[in-house]
């Protein structure tokens, strides 16, 4: 091209004279670093997930793995935006270890081991199938998941283990545990965070354990058939969910420095209490609590339960205290097999609009420098009222005991119980003002 901007063209580019410059066009130049996305296919007989991986290297398109049968082998994810799916009902691999790596997929695999995320790694399992593993999944080190519908069954240390900072939402998922005595449902610990929605877990010696520093938020779930329901001493909720038939252990138990609250759901038919405290705080709303073997709630070791607008029904006893507080606001206690309710060893119990009836002991007995304090919720609100009981409505323990009660307000009616003996309506010594 001369200076003018008119073209000349020569048969090589040797032949420009000093005063012109060589322009080419279709040319080709060497290949730039273009990085596209893969589809690959593993048949798992002649070749292996892991050596798929190596091959595509560390490229930042997505590659897409589909696995054909199963691969008895371990596959580290360290690269983002990797796709492993199974084509057949069988396929996967024995452990999958996601290091660091974002953008994970995994669809419809089954393991026979453990999916490990670690170091950061983001990851979404459907479908994910694992069965007769110590521990089917272990999030940690600010790894992060989704698991939507999971099968994990017959684990025999815990089905799901969030830790170290790691955090995890599992959706209408299937956690069973090998058998009552052994292991847990989820254990959450150490920074871990757990959302679990729409999932069944049973069979295990705790459906769900919350260790302190661990968090977990739980709804529509049902946990069932395990040797106990849930313990925590880090912070747990609850909400619209079912706690029955679990064994000894109860429905849910709040350990020293732990938290917990419950509402909209139900704690039924456990072979040990319902629901407790002990050391730790509960609170308790638009719940019912029926038919447990024990209490139906319940607070000792200076624990604190707050419950309203509740039911207690055909339970052991239906609250009991030791050492503790419980404030009962607009709930009914009834039914149950032994006192409605019961203070000893210093405890205090705050009632307002709280109906207590028809229980087959005492319908209010306080011990031990007990302490009962009646009021209203509100202004004009119900009245707290205690009829119906087979034994005394309101009973203090005699000396050295100096429990005692104290009504605001007129907002307390004791009558009808003991088959209306005068005598056995309240024996107890009201505290001076």
């Amino acid at each position: 091209m001369k200076s003018d901007g008119t073209l000349r063209i020569v048969p090589t580019p040797g032949s420009c004279k000093r005063t012109e410059v060589l322009f080419s066009w279709n040319v080709q130049g060497p290949p730039g670093d273009i990085d596209q996305p893969q589809n690959i296919t593993v048949n798992c007989a002649v070749d292996t997930v892991a050596g798929t991986l190596e091959r595509a290297g560390d490229g930042v398109a997505r590659l897409d793995i589909s696995i054909q049968k199963f691969c008895n082998e371990s596959v580290s994810v360290s690269r983002s935006n990797v796709t492993l799916r199974a084509l057949t009902s069988d396929a996967g691999v024995r452990d999958i270890t996601l290091d660091g790596a974002h953008g994970i997929q995994l669809t419809d695999l089954t393991l026979s081991q453990t999916l490990l995320a670690t170091n950061g790694a983001a990851f979404v399992a459907s479908n994910l199938k694992v069965t007769n593993s110590a521990t089917p999944v272990l999030v940690e080190d600010s790894a992060t998941g989704r698991l939507d519908e999971p099968v994990l069954t017959d684990c025999t240390e815990a089905c799901i283990k969030v830790n170290d900072g790691g955090s995890l939402n599992v959706n209408y998922g299937t956690l069973q545990g090998h058998d009552k005595n052994t292991g847990i449902g989820l254990i959450v610990e150490n920074g871990g965070s757990i959302d679990l929605t729409g999932t069944a877990i049973s069979n295990s010696m705790w459906g769900l354990d919350v260790i302190f520093g661990g968090s977990a938020d739980v709804r529509w779930a049902t946990i069932e058939g395990c040797g106990g329901g849930i313990i925590a001493s880090g912070v747990v909720r609850v909400e619209d969910t079912i706690i029955q038939n679990n064994f000894g252990n109860g429905g849910l138990n709040v350990q020293p420095g732990g938290y917990a609250e419950i509402a909209k759901s139900k704690v039924i038919d456990n072979t040990g209490g319902g629901a407790g405290s002990s050391g730790g705080v509960l609170r308790i709303s638009d719940t019912d609590i029926l038919r447990n073997g024990g209490g139906g709630f319940g607070a000792d070791l200076g624990g604190y339960v707050l419950m309203w607008g509740s039911r207690v029904i055909g339970n052991g006893d239906g609250s009991t205290s030791r050492g503790a507080t419980l404030q009962i606001l607009d709930t009914v206690i009834s039914n149950n097999r032994g006192r409605g309710i019961e203070a000893r060893n210093a405890s205090t119990v705050l009632l307002a609009g709280t109906t207590v009836q028809d229980n087959e002991g005492d319908g209010i007995w306080l011990g031990d420098v007990s302490f009962l304090e009646v009021s209203t919720a509100a202004p004009g609100g119900p009245l707290t009222v205690v009829t119906g009981n087979a034994g005394y409505g309101l009973y203090c323990s005699p000396a050295p005991s100096v429990a005692q009660y104290k009504v605001y307000s007129e907002s307390l009616t004791v009558s009808g119980n003991a088959g209306n003996d005068p005598e056995k309506q309240i024996k107890c010594v009201p505290a001076a003002n």
